[in-house]
């Protein structure tokens, strides 16, 4: 049974999501609502988080097709599978992994009439995207035995990077009806990967002498890393030591912004929008950058057999190739910019009030909100896009709990759930997103999951 690189490649990268928290904005019982927007109501004077334990958020899925479309026992053979997979896919889909763990985080309120609010913190996270490159691995897999098939070399795309984040934000109340909140970032990247933008063509034909011939056309591919060799071009000090000084300050720096405004169009109707990761990130140690530019046709070697004399024909066609494509390695300095993140929504609330509780004052006086979110992310080809229609319940001071609804590129159903809880001072959070795709794993595009404690006075 023949299963190549390509079906590894399938398994390796089953993780895909668009960094959307559709559970967690607009939760404001929960202190770290604040990252994914901040502006967001504050219901606390101060929160400390659990170290490690205060936001740890991961997901799980793949774009297109599912584990089971490639292992279901269905009487098919792999590699049939696998064919009609590679004609499923498009250049258009992609897979990303997206991982972050708060390393602390903690607030408190100014004590100018409650009206501004400080937090601050440091997070790892960890974000990659590579696009389908469809024509590369159909070349990979099939071959070039279709001649009236041209090759795109744009098709390859990928961005990745480790990073570590220090953060500052303010939330300020203007007045009743409007907040804004503004959080500044520094970053620290731990190591990157970059090839964006790829152009050039391959394709085989029959020339005028009925012989195959081989064609690059105007092949103008980079790929920019950093933090992963050394001036030696080995792999840099991955002890544990290294990286937690890389995490903190690893020569390779950048800054960024979030922003956030809340208005309350009636008491009961909020508009709620979110700018995050507004910023870029300067590589200057520790990088490389490959660079292959040019065009050749090759369309065989003519062998001639002189009497006495050896030619070396490899060496003759390896100083044409380069000669024609050039091929080249420096240590350049580079710039990359975030992933931005915008979060927009309005919410209707209704039901009983509760103005005389402790963990939603007079700020928020309903029991049940229902609502509309949108989320997109810019990644290196397109942006992405989801939509949610959310209801929020507000059970007591102990329990407060929330449900989505969210059509994006992987669902069109994918239901979601979230609660907080808070008994003394101690907080607890946690979000599930498509808990319908836990009944079967196999079967499911996507999942993701956050929770996290904190300490709150209220």
């Amino acid at each position: 049974m023949k299963i190549n690189f390509y079906t590894l490649f399938l398994i390796c990268v089953l993780s895909i999501q668009a960094q959307n928290r559709q559970i967690l904005f607009g939760f404001d019982e929960i202190p770290q609502n604040l990252m994914v927007n901040p502006s967001a109501k504050i219901h606390q004077k101060y929160h400390v988080s659990v170290p490690m334990l205060s936001g740890v958020y991961a997901n799980i899925g793949i774009s297109g097709f599912t584990i089971a479309d490639l292992f279901a026992d269905d009487g098919f053979d792999i590699n049939t599978k696998l064919e009609g997979l590679i004609q499923q896919t498009s250049s258009k889909d992609y897979y990303t992994i997206h991982q972050q763990v708060e390393v602390f985080n903690a607030g408190f309120t100014l004590n100018n009439k409650n009206k501004d609010y400080i937090s601050f913190g440091f997070y790892e996270e960890f974000d990659f995207i590579l696009y389908h490159p469809k024509d590369l691995v159909t070349l990979f897999y099939e071959g070039n035995q279709d001649l009236t098939k041209t090759f795109n070399l744009n098709h390859f795309s990928l961005k990745g990077e480790l990073l570590g984040v220090f953060h500052v934000g303010i939330n300020r109340k203007i007045n009743s009806k409007i907040s804004i909140g503004l959080r500044a970032k520094l970053y620290s990247s731990v190591l990157n990967a970059t090839s964006r933008v790829n152009h050039g063509t391959f394709s085989t034909f029959l020339d005028e002498n009925n012989i195959y011939a081989h064609r690059l056309v105007n092949a103008d591919l980079e790929m920019k890393i950093s933090g992963i060799l050394n001036e030696d071009n080995q792999l840099v000090d991955m002890d544990r030591k290294s990286v937690i000084n890389r995490f903190l300050a690893s020569g390779n720096m950048g800054a960024g912004l979030d922003f956030g405004i809340d208005y309350k169009v009636k008491d009961n109707i909020y508009i709620k929008a979110s700018l995050i990761d507004l910023g870029f990130i300067r590589h200057v140690k520790n990088t490389k950058i490959y660079q292959l530019n040019g065009s050749y046709t090759f369309d065989g070697i003519g062998l001639l057999f002189p009497e006495g004399d050896f030619i070396d024909y490899w060496k003759d066609f390896e100083d044409e190739f380069d000669n024609q494509v050039s091929d080249k390695t420096s240590e350049g300095k580079y710039t990359t910019m975030r992933s931005l993140k915008l979060n927009t929504s309005i919410g209707y609330q209704f039901g009983e009030s509760s103005k005389n509780n402790c963990i939603r004052p007079t700020i928020k006086t309903f029991s049940d909100e229902i609502g509309l979110q949108v989320f997109s992310i810019f990644r290196p080809k397109q942006p992405q896009f989801a939509a949610t229609i959310y209801y929020h319940k507000y059970f007591s001071k102990h329990l407060q709990t929330r449900v989505t609804y969210t059509i994006d590129d992987y669902n069109t159903g994918n239901i979601g759930a979230g609660f907080s809880s808070q008994i003394g001072k101690f907080n607890l959070y946690a979000t599930l997103d498509n808990i319908i795709g836990l009944t079967n794993l196999a079967k499911s595009k996507n999942q993701s999951f956050q929770f996290g404690m904190n300490l709150i006075l209220n």
